[in-house]
């Protein structure tokens, strides 16, 4: 769970109560506003709030192994939107990623399971090839 802050925040899913809690950094830096995120292979993609950045962090250090950039996506589409991403969710049957935004309510974005391998290699390079806008 996120409070918004460079912390995560573990609960039970039964009691809700805390069972841990890390620190997101970036070379060191505290990584602040983290938004929506979601548990998928390993990893923790969380949303930076106000941006097009999502972070993917490890459960078990909270270091930022590698970024996705989705600006270029968000410039591509006709019409651009007027806000940024802000939802993240995972079909484990699918094996696909979603990310949407707070006022794009026709268009989901869907990044596909090649991301999934989870942009070990990409980190916000040549991104548009495994992407598709799902109207």
């Amino acid at each position: 769970m996120s409070d918004g802050t460079s912390a995560l925040h573990f609960l039970d899913p039964v009691t809700f109560h805390s069972i841990g809690r890390i620190e997101v950094s970036d070379s060191g830096r505290p990584v602040r506003d983290l938004n929506e995120l979601e548990y998928v292979k390993d990893e923790i993609p969380a949303n930076v709030w106000q941006s097009n950045r999502i972070a993917r962090i490890s459960p078990q250090t909270g270091r930022v192994v590698g970024w996705i950039e989705l600006t270029s996506l968000i410039d591509s589409m006709a019409p651009p939107p007027t806000d940024v991403l802000n939802g993240i969710a995972y079909d484990p049957v699918g094996d696909r990623v979603f990310v949407s935004s707070s006022r794009l309510s026709a268009t989901l974005l869907q990044v596909l399971s090649l991301v999934c391998q989870y942009l070990e290699r990409i980190s916000g390079v040549a991104l548009e090839r495994y992407q598709q806008i799902v109207r």
